[in-house]
């Protein structure tokens, strides 16, 4: 949608008769991409530095003469168009003499530093919660066993890099539970990824290479299983017990 268009991201969830219920709550992706639109282009620096360098000058804050767009007095419109054409030749020689090369670098760097600091903090918390997640990821739950992890507070440390393998039992689901949501177009692909992992609970696998598992049918359609779908998928199985992450001493012992 458009840079600026108000809008509000909910997560639906449905009862036993697929009737809508506004009363529960659950997780879901919402994902903003920013793209390089006008204020980082070019045409966009140019702007800005044009209209900082005249708007300096008081001659060019001046509203311009209606005898340009006037025909009822030739004279004071052929005046006018020669005022404004020796206007314009002192503004080319303004910008010319003020826009450098080494001005726009000079304010494109400053952007930068501008717009990075603004969302710096919110970044390193994001960081610093991964770090703390990764390096002790016990403390996240009592709940989560030594060897195997499946549920909520499991599925919020699963990356690309995770390790995870089929449950050989999973648990009955609950009525707190989410079910497992994914687009139709995609859905028949990763359902055939479970049941591959579903043969031999024992293997493991990591979520970045489920790929690889995708049934041969669907593989012609393997552009809509990128990593994003992967992860999401992986992470709502694990929160639902369908798979489990593999503890990192298993994890170590996998790699040697």
């Amino acid at each position: 949608m458009p840079r600026g268009f108000v809008h509000e991201a909910f997560t639906d969830t449905c009862n036993d008769d697929n009737t809508a219920d506004d009363s529960s709550h659950s997780f879901s992706y919402h994902v903003t991409i920013a793209l390089a639109t006008h204020d980082w282009t070019l045409a966009g620096m140019l702007t800005n530095a044009t209209q900082h360098t005249l708007s300096r000058i008081i001659e060019y804050r001046m509203a311009m003469s209606m005898d340009l767009t006037s025909l009822d007095h030739p004279k004071n419109h052929r005046m006018a168009r020669k005022q404004l054409e020796t206007t314009l030749q002192n503004v080319w020689k303004e910008l010319q003499n003020s826009i450098t090369v080494d001005r726009i670098i000079e304010n494109l760097q400053y952007k930068y530093e501008r717009h990075n600091q603004g969302v710096l903090p919110m970044r390193m918390e994001c960081i610093q919660k991964a770090a703390s997640a990764s390096s002790n990821p016990q403390n996240q739950s009592q709940t989560l066993s030594s060897s195997n992890w499946t549920g909520r507070e499991a599925s919020r440390l699963v990356t690309l890099d995770t390790i995870v393998h089929a449950v050989s039992e999973p648990p009955p689901p609950s009525k707190q539970q989410r079910g497992l949501f994914v687009r139709e177009s995609s859905s028949e692909g990763l359902l055939g990824i479970l049941q591959c992992l579903r043969k031999d609970p024992t293997k493991q696998y990591v979520v970045s290479r489920l790929i690889d598992l995708l049934p041969d049918k669907n593989k012609k359609n393997i552009a809509i299983f990128c990593p994003l779908t992967l992860l999401s998928f992986v992470k709502c199985a694990v929160e639902m017990g369908a798979l489990a992450i593999v503890a990192k001493q298993q994890q170590q012992q996998t790699n040697e």
